[in-house]
């Protein structure tokens, strides 16, 4: 079974909306950014070369051709998330497929083509919480940026949480959280060797 970046564990949520408050095996990062309105809207400055694994076996860098697979769902997917001011049609407007958490709809999601979904929706007040979820689908042939033969994955996946909060009457303030794992359900709808890599390792 590939990593999910999960550790073993007899619960049986597919979701992360609880990170580090009931499950201690999702084992979420400590980092979270206040991101304003207009943040995030283009990712910047991928890195190239052969991939680097951490001791859990996560990827702390990213091989610029996956780097950028990722850009393209991510970038449009961010401008949805953030500067929208009505918080009734926020969900609605977000061009990502919407997952409830349903073991049996996984295969409709096609995460293995490279794609996004969000999950883990919930509504508190004037704060809309979920979670994302996104697969780089397979590597485009040819080298890397610098020339050299590729030997990492030949897919690659991250996921993270967002609260926008509507508190203000204005536009969507957006915080980001990152997780350290995603549902073992979506994982397991890749290819054996996808791993893991953290949010932050695509930003600019």
């Amino acid at each position: 079974m590939k990593n999910s970046g999960l550790e073993d564990d007899a619960g049986s949520s597919v979701g992360c909306d609880h990170l580090g408050m009931t499950k201690s095996f999702y084992r979420p990062r400590i980092l979270v950014f206040a991101i304003p309105a207009v943040a995030l809207s283009t990712l910047a400055g991928c890195q190239a070369g052969y991939d680097q694994l951490q001791s859990d076996g996560f990827l702390t860098t990213i091989d610029g051709t996956l780097w950028r697979q990722i850009a393209t769902i991510e970038d449009p997917l961010s401008n949805d998330m953030f500067g929208k001011a009505k918080q009734d049609d926020y969900l609605d407007e977000l061009e990502v497929a919407h997952w409830s958490g349903d073991l049996t709809s996984v295969a409709d999601l096609r995460l293995a083509d490279g794609g996004a979904a969000i999950y883990d929706v919930s509504t508190v007040g004037s704060v809309i919480s979920y979670s994302v979820f996104i697969s780089s689908g397979p590597r485009d042939d040819g080298p890397t940026d610098d020339g050299e033969q590729y030997l990492g994955p030949d897919t690659v996946y991250t996921c993270y949480g967002i609260k926008a909060n509507f508190h203000s009457g204005s536009s969507a303030y957006v915080d980001r959280l990152l997780w350290s794992g995603c549902p073992e359900a979506l994982v397991d709808a890749l290819p054996d060797d996808a791993l893991f890599v953290s949010d932050d390792v695509f930003d600019g």
